[in-house]
């Protein structure tokens, strides 16, 4: 019975390991977006247009991005916000749309990516709106001489190159240092050496005496 702890504690322990490093299921936000300063709207983005954001990722997982819109009101209460991400073959590898009336103009909306993307390769996000009204919902962006995110690169409104770049917060998820990935492990040791040690006191089990 011993042994059978014994193996599961170890077990257990390079479990948690595991998904410290390499998995990674704890890992550190960074953030990349833009000032608050040379923001105008372009657009629009409903009625049949978007917007087109190429943009090429610094690092590997992102966990959120962020875009803001612009409007003066959405009556439709059905009107819906289309959100998709495509590599650089044009294939989509995220996508999601949610209620318009989640936005609130002008301000940042955060969706949960969660997905790996090659670091250096281009991508591209774009973002439209469906309604059954006239509501004129346009992208935040920034004025040609504002200093935009380094991920972004050539912004394209309804197929035609703009001289803006998208008003957008990047947050990806990086791994812990070797320090903090140590520091982990010295606890999992730890947690694996008490639990040895406390299986190591168990009272064992007597047999049973054959008359």
């Amino acid at each position: 019975m011993k042994k059978i702890l014994y193996l599961l504690a170890g077990a257990v322990c390079v479990i948690c390991m595991l998904l410290i490093f390499p998995v990674g299921v704890i890992r550190a936000s960074v953030e990349s977006h833009n000032g608050a300063d040379g923001r105008i709207s372009v657009g629009p983005v409903s009625g049949g247009a978007y917007a087109e954001q190429y943009f090429i990722p610094q690092f590997r997982y992102i966990q959120e991005m962020a875009i803001a819109l612009t409007f003066d009101e959405i009556s439709d209460e059905d009107a819906v916000i289309l959100f998709a991400i495509r590599d650089s073959a044009g294939e989509e590898v995220f996508s999601t749309s949610l209620s318009a009336a989640e936005f609130t103009s002008g301000s940042y909306y955060y969706f949960p990516v969660g997905i790996f993307l090659k670091k250096g390769q281009q991508y591209s996000w774009t973002v439209t709106a469906e309604s059954s009204s006239a509501e004129q919902i346009s992208l935040l962006a920034t004025s040609p001489d504002v200093i935009t995110p380094v991920e972004n690169s050539l912004l394209y409104c309804n197929g035609e190159l703009t001289s803006s770049a998208a008003v957008v917060d990047y947050v990806y998820g990086i791994l812990p240092g070797k320090g903090h990935i140590l520091i982990y492990d010295s606890f999992f040791a730890t947690m694996f050496l008490l639990a040895v040690m406390g299986i190591r006191h168990l009272p064992e089990k007597k047999k049973a005496s054959a008359f």
